[in-house]
């Protein structure tokens, strides 16, 4: 449902290269928003009423676009804008629910009408959440901080910031929280985090070095300083570091493929050399573990790297307690199946992850991640194929695209010395629990 919306507020989506810092799968910023290089300071909205006939007016071009079916694309894009400006007034809100509903957006529609009639901060903050997960960071912001205008709260807060992380503005984060973490004498633990991690990512020592009492007192905040030690001890600098070099020191994590991903279904042979690259890292760190599935479309990529690793491969739910196995995930969707399986929360875990569109602290992140970007997938439509006669079974379809692919043994590049060189600070060389990878809240 939401993907259909995405799509209508997106247009063009932007590319992350060596020279932007831009999410991967985001889409644009409103015509009158933000950009992503620009300050981040409080919305003017909060303190500047705006006229209300200019309200009526804007709102009135709006309600006008809605009148044919030609015009439902520009009514959200219009309303969007119309968010980003004045998320403030209860009167935009409801028009943005009427445009909502009319393109199909029920929930959504919901969630502005209670921002609108409920004077509360709560449902602008679950709205600014939700537009977070829409890969909107634009909207959120202008949301989360129409939430805080109205009520002081470290939810609002913190919405904000995870929409600043997201646009991969650690400075914007540790400039819009020192308000609420440094002068405050019980600061919340959920800000404190959060302006603890954008500080040690944007190498801002003085900020970091603040909060370090609360950080040490904070049972949930060890990947923290784990955080600041891998930056300390490997700074990014100028020019700006390669992508596997900013992912290993935000999360500990191998970023085996170092391009910008393009979403589109993988080639073979690149499906090929993302299996190669991640065997490599585990022979680094993780030699002669397991690798285990949770489900089909995991369970190719699981027999297919068990053979690349020279061991045999194993369904999750045959895993013993305590047993040391790697999951391996073929994308984000596969975090649902493996959350609550055995040992899951309380036992080392060591997770690979062939795609991912990770972009913040707030989701969870595998140890080591094969590809990073827009929505992809992976060449397996012979899992599911619509006449019986072309399915192939997971065990035998790992084998047939093992067998097309084309490998050189150049498809390593400097992965296997870069991996040795950060063995000890890498999460797959002393995987934690799932419960104390990354807690923000």
């Amino acid at each position: 449902m939401w993907r259909r919306l995405k799509t209508i507020l997106g247009g063009p989506v932007p590319t992350l290269d060596d020279d932007e810092e831009i999410g991967d799968d985001l889409v644009q910023p409103p015509t009158g928003g933000r950009q992503a290089s620009e300050p981040s300071p409080r919305v003017s909205q909060r303190v500047e009423a705006q006229p209300a006939d200019r309200v009526a007016e804007a709102i009135a071009s709006v309600d006008a676009l809605l009148v044919g079916p030609d015009g439902l694309g520009d009514a959200v894009v219009s309303v969007r804008d119309l968010i980003a400006e004045m998320a403030h007034e209860p009167r935009v809100l409801s028009c943005a629910a009427r445009v909502l509903r009319r393109v199909g957006e029920e929930e959504l529609a919901l969630g502005f009408e209670a921002a609108a009639t409920n004077r509360s901060a709560d449902p602008l903050v679950e709205l600014a959440g939700q537009f977070l997960d829409l890969d909107d960071p634009w909207t959120a912001i202008a949301l989360g901080e129409a939430a805080a205008a109205r009520t002081d709260t470290a939810a609002a807060h913190a919405v904000v910031a995870d929409a600043l992380l997201k646009l991969d503005d650690p400075g914007a984060v540790v400039a819009r929280l020192a308000p609420h973490v440094v002068g405050p004498a019980t600061p919340s633990s959920a800000l404190v985090r959060r302006y603890a991690f954008a500080a040690a990512t944007a190498e801002d020592w003085p900020s970091y070095e603040l909060t370090q009492v609360a950080l040490e007192e904070d049972d949930d905040a060890g990947w923290i300083l784990h955080v600041a030690r891998r930056a300390r001890d490997f700074p990014l600098g100028e020019p700006p570091a390669r992508r596997r070099d900013r992912f290993f020191v935000r999360y500990g994590a191998v970023l085996v493929d170092d391009a910008p991903g393009e979403g589109g279904v993988l080639s073979i042979d690149e499906m090929a050399t993302i299996i190669v690259r991640i065997a490599a890292a585990l022979d680094a760190t993780a030699p002669g573990v397991r690798p285990a599935w949770v489900g089909a479309r995991s369970e190719v990529a699981a027999r297919w790297l068990a053979d690349a690793l020279g061991v045999s491969a194993m369904p999750a739910s045959a895993r013993l307690p305590d047993q040391m196995v790697v999951w391996v995930l073929a994308d984000d969707t596969d975090w649902e199946s493996v959350e609550g399986t055995l040992g899951w929360t309380t036992e080392p875990t060591l997770v690979v992850q062939l795609l991912a569109s990770v972009d913040g602290p707030a989701q969870p992140v595998a140890d080591i991640i094969g590809r990073l970007g827009p929505a992809a997938d992976l060449p397996l439509d012979e899992l599911n194929a619509e006449r019986a006669a072309d399915r192939m079974p997971p065990r035998l379809l790992a084998s047939s695209l093992a067998e097309q692919a084309n490998l050189s043994a150049a498809m390593l590049g400097d992965l296997p010395q870069w991996a040795a060189e950060r063995k000890l600070y890498l999460s797959a060389s002393d995987p934690p629990p799932a419960q104390y990878r990354h807690v923000l809240d």
